[in-house]
């Protein structure tokens, strides 16, 4: 099956997926995998469903207690560049710089000078990350609703640090997307016979408009 007749499946359903109060319909998805296939390991759902979807050309990455792994690793290097990239305003192009600012920009400026433009562009191309495919679809309000609904801070300060930042109870089990048809969705994989725990269904009432509805339900049928 060709990814682009796998994102024509899901994306009508996706769109008629509502929820209100205590009460979702969205899709369910099965996928049929063989005994061998499926293997002995104790997440071995998800990874069957995590592998359907990659070997078919999609992102695809489990959810973890960690924000150094998984999708959330994905979210937090979106939201939270390298200390040495400075935040920048669109609006600064069409002024003169300050003394000041040119020094807090200065390993910006410098990195891309000694690289040059071509290669950095290259540079985030073929990088291993798959942030800036998601970067190039997504709006700045998904990310920051995203991110909002996958971590919470456990730390004692003010300000999140990323060692303090873990995922939410209850979120999905894999993040999937696909940059060329700007599609992207959240999926709960359960076994036979399995249903949706009550973190599960709390993250959902909790995050649902932050999602935009777009949650499937994936039910591994092994044969």
């Amino acid at each position: 099956m060709q990814i682009n007749e796998i994102c024509s499946l899901i994306k009508p359903i996706l769109s008629k997926s509502i929820g209100k109060g205590d009460s979702y319909l969205f899709p369910t998805l099965l996928i049929s995998i063989s005994k061998i296939q499926f293997g002995s390991s104790a997440k071995k759902s998800e990874e069957a469903a995590m592998n359907f979807f990659r070997k078919n050309g999609f992102y695809a990455d489990r959810t973890t207690m960690s924000p150094e792994k998984g999708y959330p690793a994905l979210f937090h290097e979106l939201i939270n560049p390298p200390d040495w990239v400075p935040s920048l305003d669109v609006s600064e192009i069409e002024k003169d710089l300050s003394q000041e600012r040119i020094i807090e920009l200065a390993c910006l400026i410098e990195y891309v000078k000694n690289l040059g433009i071509e290669n950095v562009k290259n540079k985030i191309r073929n990088s291993d990350s798959s942030a800036p495919d998601l970067a190039n679809f997504m709006t700045k309000h998904d990310f920051y609703n995203l991110y909002d609904a996958i971590f919470f801070y456990s730390g004692s300060d003010e300000e999140d640090t990323f060692h303090d930042l873990l995922p939410v109870p209850g979120t999905p089990d894999l993040f999937i997307f696909d940059a060329k048809e700007s599609l992207w969705f959240f999926a709960e994989v359960k076994g036979p016979n399995d249903s949706l725990k009550e973190s599960q269904k709390r993250w959902l009432k909790n995050n649902w408009e932050k999602i935009r509805g777009n949650y499937i339900l994936i039910e591994i049928d092994v044969i």
